[in-house]
């Protein structure tokens, strides 16, 4: 593996990014599974890739890149369409105190909405680099992005408005 004419050991780069694929793909699909199997399948792509990255930010973008289309992949398929993730589901889910509000407003947010508030906020992508991880235009991105805000600001404000 190569970054800039540098040979990068192939188990340094996956202990860096493992946990960044992880998060992602969780939370597009809401299955410990599917990530796992996104996680084999994008660090296996890597495995096989045999060209250079220019620099760090580079491998980044690809490992995402790769990752949000194997998300993609799963959720065209028929079967994701009709089946209900059950792996996940905790009969003791209310008294959950590890995840905050804002994370279940978030895992309840439309999927395009869901992967780019995960880039901009939790993998600190600039609107610019996802524009060139998912192939769309700038301008797009900042409309979905401030789309998804405005659907957060007001779920937020329901669960708490007592007026």
């Amino acid at each position: 593996m190569k970054i800039n004419n540098l040979e990068i050991n192939f188990d340094n780069i996956m202990m860096k990014h493992y946990d960044m694929v992880y998060h992602l793909a969780y939370t597009q699909l809401n299955s410990f599974h599917n990530a796992d199997d996104i996680c084999q399948e994008v660090f296996m792509s890597l495995y096989s890739y045999d060209k250079a990255f220019n620099s760090e930010e580079h491998l980044k973008a690809w490992l995402l890149r790769v990752a949000i289309n194997r998300c993609r992949k799963i959720w065209n398929n028929k079967w994701y369409k009709h089946v209900v993730c059950t792996d996940n589901i905790d009969i003791y889910e209310s008294h959950d105190h590890h995840k905050s509000e804002l994370e279940y407003a978030v895992k309840e947010l439309p999927k395009k909405y869901r992967m780019l508030i995960h880039l901009y906020y939790y993998e600190d992508q600039s609107i610019k680099e996802i524009a060139a991880i998912i192939n769309k235009k700038e301008s797009t991105i900042a409309s979905a992005l401030d789309r998804a805000r405005k659907i957060l600001r007001s779920k937020m404000k329901e669960d708490y408005d007592f007026e």
